[in-house]
């Protein structure tokens, strides 16, 4: 259960009438020593541990109602931190007093009752009362300025105790310079309203105890000497960014320890499992505006938000400061010349753009950050370690694939495994699809699973989701990425030139935890040795029309308005190419999708694009349903690219024309400028189209020319000219639309207790059991018989005969199965007679004959459901 929602939850402790006090925990196992410091929320004391004798430091909270989620939230990160730079958090408890107890953390401060009759009431600070929530004025801001956004316990306003000037360092510190004697007192106003009372509760915090300074107050100390020197700048600076740096998991710190607004999950496992977004919610009304990032102090409108870049924001001016202890930002003209690395730094966290602005992660390795000692040394040695040709090398492999697992990290690895509500129905669609590939005469063959990864040095930003393994040789291999990848490798090594092919396969994403997600395609492939222009758009419209057959199959996708959209290769490439010679911030203007093409012109004119180009542009970016109106508007224009769009569109209308004489009667829309269509990077070298739902997400299909790719693959003096094209169906989004149909029409169906339908998945049609254990001999027996005659059957064994046939009826509707078959007892079972029972209707028939009694059954049932199912056109 999550602490937030349960474990802090108020104590049912009766009534002082009908249940003794409860004694105090922290009075009976802690020795107060000395008070620390207090603020708005509650008092910090340094306090011994009676059971174990050591010292921490214990801070005392008074729950006021409208504060208490935000306070269990931080308590709940706080326990979630392990870092030796963070100040360790112990453990925490709640303590409910009787009514007329005493706090332990305000003596007097009920003071002020619900029944009072005085007209105001005034308290004064008195350190001989050790109150915890004396009000003053250092806990207010200065007036006219807000150095709060808010209120939270980690940032607990500390002020100067005449009786105490030690101070604990553990986190929560943010100490006034004020003397607290010299706080005059506040006039607090009478509660006019009787309420009920309440016991007041207590919530204890156990943190580590730390005998230093703070670090404001060193650089408080600092000043008067100049700041810290470089060396020792350096050194606390690398202590905060090691804090703030994922290691083993990549937790974060929200404002340097301030909580989010995040929810806590009810499963404990869930504690161990690592973050998987980094943009986490922002920390909402928390934290010290003198440190805030803008995008936190005055909100972002546009992008994401990252918590962890705000933290780096606060880092920058604290590194600021123990560079240059002033209160400006502004770097001054007394910087020294030889701190160019510390201004680089803290030029970047101080960055307004949170995109620009380095993570934790990124900081850790930047190029200003001085190496320690350690760091040199393993920078020396990696090269050796890691060279191939050396010993130690050998030794490296045989310690990585030599760990021990920690248990608890195998039983989670796999809980972010997402099996998709609609798995059951891969079968169904792959039989129908494999039989469309049957159609065109393709043959089934499985590619290459693993392949040897290229130059890290190469990997594109795409390719940051390739899932890269290590194997025992210390070759780094890859799953592939795009489902066409795997078979152009193949058909390189083999010297493939003529095949017509199919596979079921999956295309691979890394995740950050747990094993890649694995993306199920069917993939349909014609590699042909015709080079001529005829021939590869013959391919092409084969491929269009498998995508048009596997469409108008399936029930769910039958009904949507999925269109085909096509482009060709070149026209994408001339168009950036053309916009990168001008200004590089081009493309990025004409790919926005929520602007009008009167707004792009304006921002392309203003970057030097010419008036022609941008012509050519705005025709470019429509789409259009022939190729002969795009011809006629392109010829009134003149460009040089225009002998280069001419001859892609030359291409498309080829293929157009041959998909039409294949049967395509899907609506097939030309869109020359589809960047998205050609980020893929199996498809190049010509045409390229794609099935698109409703939704410019929703893609069911995607295909084009990629025997560059085979080439890319093949040694060179083995190249010889081919074409390739292939087409890759999402069985993933055509399993998903048959579930949606499934969901709706099969009710009715079972409603009418006719059958479950002709696409649902099913397991068996005949399930044999009985309600008397000793009869399994007997129903194995019937088993064989029925499997002789090519009827999926099953049988229950022994453990099942406890169950009740109300069970048996369930189990069967949920898997699919049309008929019950038990075996009689032993009085009839020497007649042959078996029970046949209709598991939608419930009717059940007695008979000698089992196989035959089954089978006619079985029969009727399959032709009433292949009538209906024509009738209804659903097949």
């Amino acid at each position: 259960m999550s602490p937030d929602r349960h474990y802090y939850a108020p104590m049912n402790i009766g009534t002082p009438g009908r249940s003794a006090p409860r004694v105090s925990r922290f009075r009976e196992e802690w020795e107060e020593l000395e008070f620390l410091g207090k603020g708005g929320f509650g008092s910090v004391v340094k306090a011994q541990n009676k059971l174990d004798g050591r010292i921490y430091a214990v801070k005392k909270i008074r729950l006021r109602g409208a504060d208490d989620a935000k306070i269990y939230r931080e308590i709940t990160a706080l326990s979630r931190l392990s870092h030796r730079y963070i100040v360790r958090y112990y453990t925490a408890w709640l303590e409910t007093l009787q009514s007329g107890a005493t706090s332990p953390t305000d003596s007097d401060d009920s003071t002020v009752s619900s029944d009072t009759t005085e007209e105001a009431q005034t308290v004064t600070n008195d350190d001989s009362t050790d109150s915890a929530f004396v009000f003053n004025l250092d806990d207010l801001p200065p007036p006219g300025s807000s150095p709060y956004t808010g209120t939270s316990f980690p940032g607990i306003h500390f002020r100067e105790n005449s009786q105490s000037q030690s101070r604990s360092s553990h986190g929560f510190d943010d100490s006034s310079d004020e003397d607290e004697d010299d706080s005059p007192a506040v006039v607090v106003p009478q509660v006019k309203a009787a309420t009920p009372r309440i016991n007041p509760r207590i919530l204890y915090i156990q943190m580590e105890f730390v005998e230093n300074q703070t670090l404001k107050e060193m650089v408080e100390r600092k000043a008067p000497e100049g700041g810290f020197s470089e060396e020792e700048s350096w050194r606390l600076f690398r202590q905060l960014v090691e804090a703030l740096t994922p290691k083993e998991t990549p937790r974060q710190l929200g404002d340097f320890g301030l909580a989010v607004n995040a929810v806590v999950p009810d499963d404990p496992l869930e504690s161990v499992i690592p973050r998987l977004d980094a943009f986490q919610e922002m920390t909402s009304g928390v934290g010290t505006s003198l440190y805030v990032a803008p995008e936190v102090m005055f909100g972002r409108k546009k992008g994401t938000r990252s918590q962890s870049k705000a933290d780096l924001y606060s880092l920058g001016i604290v590194f600021f400061e123990l560079n240059f202890p002033q209160p400006s930002i502004e770097f001054p003209s007394a910087w020294q010349e030889a701190r160019y690395r510390q201004r680089k730094i803290i030029e970047m966290l101080l960055e307004h753009d949170p995109d620009k602005r380095p993570s934790a992660l990124q900081l850790s390795t930047n190029e200003y950050l001085p190496e320690t000692l350690e760091d040199e040394y393993v920078k020396e040695a990696l090269p050796i370690i890691v060279d191939p040709k050396r010993p130690h090398y050998e030794a490296l492999l045989a310690k990585l694939f030599d760990q021990d697992t920690v248990p608890a990290k195998s039983f989670i690895y796999n809980m972010h495994a997402d099996i998709p509500d609609h798995a059951a129905l891969y079968d169904t669609v792959r039989d129908k699809i494999v039989a469309v590939f049957h159609m065109q005469g393709a043959v089934s063959k499985e590619p290459i699973l693993l392949a040897l990864n290229h130059s890290p040095n190469e990997i594109s930003n795409e390719d940051k989701q390739s899932v890269i393994l290590l194997d025992r040789r210390g070759d780094l291999v890859t799953l592939p990425r795009h489902a066409t990848t795997p078979f152009a490798r193949l058909a390189a090594i083999e010297g493939t030139t003529r095949i017509k092919r199919y596979s079921i396969s999956n295309a691979y994403r890394s995740i950050p935890v747990g094993p890649p997600k694995a993306i199920k395609f069917a993939i349909f492939d014609i590699i042909t040795p015709d080079t001529d222009k005829d021939s590869i758009g013959a391919a092409e419209a084969e491929c269009m029309r498998v995508v048009d057959e596997v469409l108008s199959i399936f029930p769910g996708t039958r009904e949507q308005q999925i269109e085909l959209y096509l482009t060709h290769d070149g026209l994408t490439r001339d168009i950036r190419r053309t916009l990168l010679d001008i200004n590089p911030q081009a493309e990025e203007i004409l790919s926005q999708t929520r602007s009008s093409f009167p707004q792009k012109r304006a921002h392309l004119s203003r970057l030097g694009v010419p008036r022609n180009v941008v012509d050519l542009l705005e025709i470019l970016t429509g789409t259009f349903d022939e190729v002969a109106p795009l011809f006629n508007r392109l010829e009134k224009i003149s460009s040089e690219n225009n002998s280069r769009i001419f001859d892609a569109l030359e291409e498309i209308k080829r293929t157009l024309t041959l998909s039409r004489l294949m049967g395509v009667k899907r609506k097939i829309i030309l869109a020359p400028w589809s960047p998205s269509m050609l980020n893929q990077a199996d498809f190049t070298g010509g045409l390229v189209f794609e099935a698109r739902g409703a939704k410019r997400t929703d893609i069911y299909a995607r295909g084009g020319r990629y025997d560059p790719l085979i080439t890319k693959f093949t040694v060179p003096n083995r190249r010889t000219p081919i074409r390739a094209v292939a087409v890759q169906i999402s069985m993933d989004r055509i399993a998903s639309a048959l579930a949606d149909y499934l969901s709706s029409s099969v009710k009715s169906m079972v409603k009418e207790e006719r059958s479950f339908g002709y696409w649902s998945p099913s397991r068996c049609d005949v399930y044999i059991a009985s309600f008397q254990p000793g009869l399994l001999h007997e129903r194995v027996e019937l088993l064989r018989d029925l499997w002789s005659h090519r009827i999926r059957t099953d049988t229950m064994y022994e453990e099942a005969t406890q169950q009740s046939g109300d069970e048996h009826v369930r189990m069967c509707k949920r898997e699919g199965t049309l008929f019950l078959v038990y075996v009689r007892l032993k009085a009839k079972r020497d007649s042959g007679v078996v029970l046949v029972k209709n598991v939608l209707t419930g009717v059940e028939t007695e008979g000698k004959q089992s196989v035959n009694l089954v089978k006619n059954s079985l029969t009727s049932i399959q032709l009433l459901v292949t009538t209906w199912c024509h009738g209804s056109n659903t097949i």
